[in-house]
């Protein structure tokens, strides 16, 4: 009976410890899904309205502006959670030079601020940005 019960139990603990620990780090999925904009600045300006219609669409390896007319500008991207504060480098697809930034969560709010091509990162969101990008998770259109 008591070899039975053993058996039984390490049955149920194997697999869990064969299961290999997901080597993810949580912003790297945190920062997944379709993102709005809702605050932004570009060389210290407010940007047109029309891209504060626009969507962030983030996946593992991209990050797609979509606009409200169906435009769609694609990026790689790379995080390093290691630093801080965390920090983004976005590699646009479409021949646009690369940018250096800082990111944070807080809440339901994502906070991009990143220099222009070839400037060095941001220390710090209370800088003085070049631009910044204030995203919140979009809801789903009906």
């Amino acid at each position: 009976m008591k070899l039975r019960g053993c058996l039984l139990v390490l049955g149920m603990i194997l697999p869990l410890l064969a299961q290999e620990a997901d080597p993810t780090p949580p912003d790297a999925k945190r920062i997944l899904g379709t993102w709005q904009i809702v605050k932004g600045l570009k060389d210290g300006v407010p940007p047109p309205k029309e891209m504060l219609d626009s969507r962030l669409i983030i996946d593992e390896k991209t990050i797609t502006i979509r606009s409200e007319r169906g435009l769609e500008d694609p990026a790689r991207y790379t995080l390093d959670v290691t630093k801080k504060p965390a920090q983004i480098n976005i590699m646009p697809m479409m021949g646009a030079p690369s940018v250096q930034g800082i990111y944070k969560f807080d809440k339901e709010e994502l906070t991009i601020v990143f220099g222009k091509p070839g400037d060095e990162r941001p220390k710090d969101f209370d800088s003085k940005m070049i631009s910044l990008l204030v995203l919140r998770r979009a809801k789903e259109k009906k």
